[in-house]
């Protein structure tokens, strides 16, 4: 048996669908602005601090250099750690034009999306997209190299700037050895 609430389907009214796509677009307006936040904070703030260590460990280990005043051992530690620093920044240099294509991408997604009266809704379209999983994917490798790089950089520097520490100590104890007066 039918109700007569149920055979009487409810047809929106123009006033009902405008509502409805007006609510979508402020919905879309806010993800667009909030695609944009995320793009600005993130690409900010955490890349900001993995580039600074990178090249204030960069720099520091140069200055290594300036206070080693004997012989420089394992002198390839240093040059590895060198290495290890110049890959993380220029992975963290993909990294920010990754990030910048992911949300160019995402954000003429969400343009389309608008103006086919979201037909397809953006989230659909953004989480399905191929290039956005490509830049999705990249962009974590990206994160993991870097950060790998930035600890063995580091593990580098420390193991160098270890043994000539060492080192000095073992030359002064040998020559406070031959010369116990300090004449």
């Amino acid at each position: 048996m039918v109700t007569q609430d149920q055979s009487q389907k409810k047809i929106p009214t123009m006033e009902q669908v405008a509502a409805l796509n007006e609510y979508l677009e402020k919905l879309s307006a806010r993800d667009f602005e909030s695609q944009q936040k995320v793009k600005d904070y993130t690409g900010g703030e955490l890349n900001r601090i993995i580039f600074y260590l990178s090249t204030g460990t960069f720099v520091l280990s140069m200055s290594f250099i300036g206070y080693l005043k004997t012989e420089v051992v394992y002198p390839y530690l240093l040059i590895w750690s060198w290495i290890f620093f110049s890959l993380a920044i220029l992975g963290q240099m993909v990294g920010h034009w990754v990030s910048k294509q992911s949300a160019d991408r995402r954000q003429v997604l969400i343009n389309e999306s608008r103006k086919s009266n979201f037909k397809t809704f953006y989230q659909e379209t953004t989480d399905s997209d191929t290039l956005v999983k490509r830049y999705k994917k990249i962009g974590s490798i990206s994160d993991i190299l870097i950060v790998c790089f930035l600890i063995l950089g580091i593990s580098f520097l420390l193991f160098f700037g270890a043994s000539n520490v060492l080192n000095r100590n073992n030359i002064c104890n040998q020559i406070s050895q031959q010369n116990p007066f300090n004449i």
